[in-house]
């Protein structure tokens, strides 16, 4: 029959009224609850939880609560900022799952070992120093949690909990472990991580149940012979040690599924590790491993092989046996060549080749007919095979900063490709059979040598970010305004040329944010000479339709296009480093403008109607001016002000600037307290 649970919501109305077996009391205040005794005697169950900021019980309160409650199997007193038990915890012989986690017990009481039936407790996130020698009469714990206190060391009577299967020492202090633990021959898993173990004792071998052992983030610098002999071993972590070899011995781990090796500092790897060929991951990144032995093609079912951040010059040709291989990993090696062999590795579905000297590809890189993410970011290629082309199902593609002169037109049929990132090369052209990549939504092909882009670049229409800064570029294609979807391009440094035409650009409505400085757009100082600019409103009037940021910074402006002013969607724009001696007054017009910076122009003033736009939050600006509009600033402190003197560019100190504006403004004191009241607001906020 199931028993009965009461969920107290008002303690003191119905604790003592509870006839149930089950009292679950979660985030209550406790502090002056009375308690009928006589109600708790045949209580089963008891939880006392503090999830929410209220007062937990009183040491009294729970003494007078246990004494009674005798009958109690399960116990829960999590989160109830306790330092210390009542000693009545020692009456509850029955109590089988004792839970204590989340609370601040520097020590436990002998009476804990009067707890003969408990077989699972719960000490997690505590400031245990240490464990009363009583914690070894409790014979029929099977699991025993202590992650997260600051034990130095365990009791040797820690050998007694010979029924324990599941230990948890994570995240203490502990320097070694007792010879004892020889005798926990039932134990499952042991969780050693994050301690400062520098070895493991030899009745390590004595675990023959193990199936996890955990000792990630110590100081391990070898391990025993003895590990050879947990042969029903699964799970072996020993990332972060200093580890330089292994054991041969570790080649008996037959049932061994994940080895994770990462950041140690071994030089080499034992033949013997190619017994273990029922391995599915192994993490080896972050070693110094030059060499790879032949025995590794033998582990024929991983599925993930991680080698990143190590020294190897070459790959054995073995390595093409792993054919039931998805992940490969690579980067940050010295690899000047690939085996053709990686041609018969056909599940992988990412290969990570970034960082190393690679020249070229072997053209059986074509048969990987699954890959979806290959990534050859700073390498030396200079030429990609056509092979490529087979990769069909790629889906990112990153060959960015290598020695790439040009593409094969094979690559059009990469079409399944959604990130392209081919920056940093020695591109000159983009062949047509770009336009095929109809599924692209990231393209980059910035500082290349690139002169001109394909017409078939408009057939992208998935494009949403696209950067071609720093190239050769003197016009685009009218087709770019077919890219509909659109939402940031970055073409900057590129050659000018005055004859883009604006409605062109006009079509791309889904625009968030333009970079335009020294682009091929041309917002340059030819441009905005009074006599010389074309008409932009095509541009700011049609090519967006929600809000966006605009920078025209560094243009030599001496005065703001007037056609900006018709654009009412903008959000942020960006005018510095001009020379602009005046804001039109009409820039109240743009309402949904909500930062400007304006700093490093020669201002003489700001329109009073500036500080009335109904959106703007913040203003970057060049501290001279705060005096100038000093009241009207101080009128809408909801503005974010950011004063930037030249000559304190980074501080945004009061005492300095009033010092600087002193320097460079006859101001009377009254100025300088207006000044100071707006530098107030600005802190302020």
């Amino acid at each position: 029959m199931k028993r009965k649970i009461s969920q107290i919501t008002s303690f003191n109305e119905n604790i003592n009224n509870c006839a149930n077996e089950i009292i679950d009391i979660k985030g209550k205040d406790l502090k002056d609850f009375k308690i009928d005794v006589k109600k708790f005697q045949n209580l089963k169950e008891l939880i006392i939880a503090n999830e929410i900021d209220k007062t937990s019980i009183t040491l009294e309160n729970l003494s007078i609560l246990l004494e009674n409650a005798t009958s109690l199997e399960k116990l829960e007193l999590c989160k109830t900022r306790l330092i210390e038990l009542p000693k009545e915890i020692g009456n509850l012989t029955k109590l089988t799952k004792l839970n204590l986690e989340d609370n601040k017990f520097c020590q436990l009481l002998k009476e804990i070992g009067n707890l003969v039936s408990l077989k699972n407790i719960n000490l997690c996130n505590n400031q245990l120093i240490e464990l009363p020698n009583e914690i070894g009469n409790l014979t029929k714990l099977s699991e025993l949690n202590l992650c997260n206190n600051k034990l130095i060391e365990l009791q040797n009577e820690i050998g007694n909990l010979t029924q324990l299967e599941e230990l948890n020492l994570e995240s203490n202090r502990l320097k070694k472990i007792s010879s004892e633990i020889k005798n926990l021959t039932n134990l499952i898993l042991l969780n050693l991580c994050d301690n400062g173990l520098n070895y493991l004792p030899v009745e390590i071998g004595n675990l023959t149940k193990l199936t996890q052992l955990n000792i990630n983030f110590n100081e391990l610098v070898k391990l025993p012979c003895e590990i050879g002999n947990l042969t029903n071993l699964e799970k072996l972590y020993l990332q972060n040690n200093q580890l330089t070899e292994l054991p041969k011995e570790i080649g008996n781990l037959l049932k061994l599924t994940e080895l994770d090796l990462q950041e140690n500092q071994l030089n080499d790897l034992p033949n013997e590790i190619g017994k273990l060929f029922h391995l599915t991951k192994l993490k080896l990144c972050s070693n110094n491993l030059k060499y790879l032995p032949n025995e590794i093609g033998n582990l024929i079912n991983l599925i993930e092989f991680d080698l990143t951040d190590n020294k190897l010059i070459n790959l054995p040709k073995s390595i093409g046996n792993l054919t039931q291989l998805t992940e490969l990993y690579l980067f940050g090696n010295k690899l000047n060549y690939l085996p053709k062999e990686i041609g018969n590795m056909t599940s992988l579905t990412l290969l990570n080749l970034n960082k190393n000297k690679l020249v070229e590809l072997p053209k059986e890189i074509g048969n990987l007919t699954k890959l979806a993410e290959l990534y050859l970011f700073d390498s030396e290629l200079e030429n990609l095979p056509n092979e490529i082309e087979n990769l069909t199902q790629l889906t990112l593609l990153n060959l960015c900063r290598n020695k790439l002169t040009s593409l094969p037109k094979e690559i059009g049929k990469l079409t399944n490709l959604m990130e392209l990132y081919l920056q940093e090369n020695q591109l000159i052209e983009v062949p047509n059979e770009i336009g095929n990549l109809t599924n692209l939504t990231i393209l980059n092909m910035s500082k290349n040598k690139i002169m001109e882009l394909p017409k078939e670049i408009g057939n992208l229409i998935q494009l949403r970010k696209l950067f071609f800064e720093g190239n050769q570029l003197t016009h685009i294609p009218k087709e770019i305004g077919n890219l509909l979807h659109l939402e940031y391009i970055k073409l900057l440094q590129n050659k000018k040329d005055n004859t883009l035409l604006a409605v062109d650009i006009g079509r791309l409505k889904s625009f968030e944010h333009i970079n335009l400085n020294f682009s091929v757009l041309q917002f340059q100082q030819n441009l905005f000479n009074e006599r010389n600019y074309y008409d932009l409103s095509s541009f700011f009037n049609e090519c967006f339709n929600k809000q966006c940021i605009i920078d025209l910074s560094n243009k030599n402006m001496k005065t703001l296009p007037f056609d900006i002013i018709n654009y009412h969607a903008l959000k942020e724009l960006n005018i510095s480093n001009n020379h602009l001696t005046e804001i039109p007054l009409l820039i109240s017009q743009i309402k949904s403008l909500e930062k400007i910076d304006l700093h490093k122009n020669k201002l003489n003033n700001l329109p009073a109607t500036f500080w009335s736009l109904p959106s703007l939050k913040e203003v970057i600006m060049d501290c001279y001016l705060l005096h100038l509009r000093s009241k009207e600033i101080k009128s809408f402190p909801f503005v974010k002000i950011i004063p930037l003197p030249e000559e304190i560019y980074k501080s945004h100190n009061v005492l300095k600037l009033l010092f600087y504006v002193k320097q460079n403004q006859p101001l009377t004191d009254n100025q300088i307290m207006e000044i100071f009241e707006t530098c107030q607001i600005y802190l302020s906020n």
